[in-house]
């Protein structure tokens, strides 16, 4: 009998920066290099060796991009549930109050409090605003519909669920979204306590770094959002019940570190996973990328011989500018263990509504 196993390496940015795109301007296509673009990687450790000399230089005006240990504590609307944010965030419980503005807002209209990375920091950058919502959600009022519930726009995300006899928690990670030129990412959390759902959602803005004319700006690099991810995890963890309890969500509290110009994300099989015929893929693109709702996908070996082809399809209304699911069976047959490439291929590279 054929042994159908594959080592899988995926077009996908979510592989530990593994795995880089590229794309090729004629066709849309885009597919995954190992050890990435080395031209934008001297881009990118230039860009931070500039802001290193600049932050060192006491002459030059700058401000602390993630704050220090110093926290403020507050204690939620119905004095149960209570956390801290650190100095450098500012704090606002209606749009009045905040005082960024962000293409796409750090915080969405209708939050009870909103914790928000101050103005000035990665200042000269793509980096576009920073914040977390917080909110009661009195329309999710048991804990199934609270740990369960989608996301606002998304559809067959699965939580990772935590909890104990007299609370429980969800996570969605990789939540984000899209809009002409502008992106976000981040994870939305709840805690279902004392009949009561709170919900938290991160939120990480950028501008794509092609927006820009060239040395305008430079680059907002993967590890300084990996930073303020961090300042993110840092306040969920402070999350705490009466009895003093925090660190409620146990798992890794921070989505993948997604950098810019991100158009694929969340891919299910990872890269370098083993696997057997069929694959079932998963993941989420731009709405860009969908062609009367679908675009299509190539695996294939090293040498270049396709296995397999055909077309993943978006679950839900894929005419947006936002981050779409989509899903894909894939039949393959090999003789041996062989490693592939799954390429993944924009089938609207205009970007146009009217494809």
């Amino acid at each position: 009998m054929a042994r159908r196993i594959v080592t899988l390496v995926v077009a996908a940015v979510l592989a530990a920066a593994l795995f880089y795109f590229t794309r090729d301007d004629a066709s849309g296509q885009r597919a995954s290099n190992v050890g990435g673009n080395g031209s934008d990687k001297q881009v990118a450790a230039g860009a931070s060796e500039a802001r290193a000399e600049a932050r060192a230089d006491d002459s030059v005006d700058t401000v602390d991009a993630v704050p220090d240990d110093a926290e403020t504590t507050m204690t939620l609307a119905g004095g149960d549930v209570s956390m801290s944010y650190p100095d450098g965030f500012g704090l606002a419980v209606n749009q009045d109050q905040l005082l960024v503005s962000s293409y796409i807002p750090v915080c969405d209209e209708g939050f009870d409090y909103c914790i928000y990375l101050a103005s000035g920091a990665y200042e000269g950058t793509n980096f576009d605003g920073a914040g977390l919502r917080v909110q009661l959600r009195d329309d999710l009022d048991y804990e199934a519909a609270c740990m369960l519930e989608q996301p606002d726009g998304y559809s067959g995300l699965e939580p990772a669920l935590e909890g104990a006899t007299d609370h429980a928690t969800s996570m969605f990670a990789e939540v984000g979204e899209g809009a002409a030129g502008h992106f976000t990412n981040g994870a939305l959390y709840r805690l279902y306590f004392a009949d009561t759902c709170y919900e938290f959602e991160s939120r990480v803005g950028q501008t794509q770094f092609a927006n820009f004319e060239p040395g305008a700006v430079e680059r907002f690099e993967e590890s300084e959002l990996a930073e303020l991810q961090g300042s993110f995890a840092k306040v969920i963890r402070s999350v705490s019940l009466p009895d003093g309890r925090d660190a409620l969500w146990t798992h890794d509290q921070r989505p993948s570190t997604l950098v810019d110009d991100v158009q694929v994300r969340a891919i299910e099989p990872a890269a370098d996973s083993k696997m057997t015929s069929p694959i079932e893929l998963r993941g989420q693109a731009l709405g860009s990328w969908f062609f009367e709702g679908s675009f299509p996908y190539r695996l294939q070996t090293a040498e270049g011989t396709v296995l397999a082809s055909g077309v993943a399809r978006a679950e839900g209304d894929w005419m947006t500018e936002g981050f779409v699911p989509f899903t894909a069976t894939i039949e393959f047959d090999v003789e041996a263990a062989t490693a592939v490439s799954l390429i993944l291929m924009n089938d609207n590279p205009s970007g146009l509504p009217a494809n």
